[in-house]
């Protein structure tokens, strides 16, 4: 009688026949799955770095609805159009604005932050101290 089974039934009973080779492939497989982790290279402590750049304003004697308002709000609209931007988080307070802009680890800082540079100057005719710090 000729036999009809289609590739996967023969390999399915092939396998069932000799179990023995199929339990010395997984042992193998499990024993080269474990070599070529050991020989894995890795760092210790990689270097990952998390571009952000701080802007500061200070605007004397303005309350925080004021420094909001004159200051804050027009930096984010300025700052919100450049690209690359994860996160942008501001604080306003009385006299002093605070924005932070957190960057994708794989942007160049150094154009982002010629980019900021030219966004404040862009806003810093509206008034107050503009004072920059980069980190």
């Amino acid at each position: 009688m000729k036999d009809k089974r289609n590739l996967l039934g023969r390999m399915s009973s092939l396998s069932i026949e000799r179990y023995r080779i199929v339990y010395l492939a997984m042992v193998l497989l499990i024993l080269m799955g474990v070599y070529f982790y050991q020989i894995l290279p890795r760092e210790s402590k990689p270097e990952v770095v998390f571009p952000k750049i701080k802007v500061n304003t200070t605007f004397t004697g303005a309350s925080p609805a004021d420094v909001e308002s004159l200051v804050t709000n027009k930096l984010e609209a300025v700052l919100s159009g450049i690209d690359d931007i994860e996160f942008l988080t501001s604080s306003s307070l009385a006299g002093r604005s605070e924005i932070q802009l957190d960057f994708y680890p794989e942007v160049n800082i150094d154009d982002k932050i010629n980019e900021v540079n030219q966004a404040v100057l862009s806003v810093r005719d509206s008034g107050g101290t503009v004072s920059q710090g980069f980190t």
